[in-house]
C-alpha cells in the first residue's frame, strides 16, 4: 500500500472526483446523486463541494436485494 493510501483511505470527507473513483462513475453522476437527494453533499467554502467516503460506499445496493 503507498504511503499515503492509508491516509486517504481515513479521510471523511472527499471530492468528488475522489468519490466518482471510489465506486467507478463520473464526477458528474455523484452530483447527480447530490441534486435527487440520494447522497448529500458539504460545502467547505463558497466552491469547495465534498462528501463523506462513508455515505458514497453505502451507495451500494446488494444485487440479490433487488429480487
Amino acid at each position: 500500500m503507498p504511503p499515503n493510501a492509508a491516509r486517504d483511505a481515513d479521510r471523511k470527507f472527499i471530492t468528488l472526483l475522489e468519490a466518482a473513483g471510489v465506486i467507478g462513475v463520473s464526477a458528474a453522476t455523484i452530483r447527480r446523486r447530490i441534486a435527487d437527494g440520494t447522497l448529500v453533499g458539504y460545502r467547505f467554502g463558497p466552491r469547495a463541494l465534498r462528501v463523506k467516503r462513508a455515505d458514497v460506499e453505502a451507495l451500494g445496493v446488494p444485487t440479490n436485494a433487488w429480487s
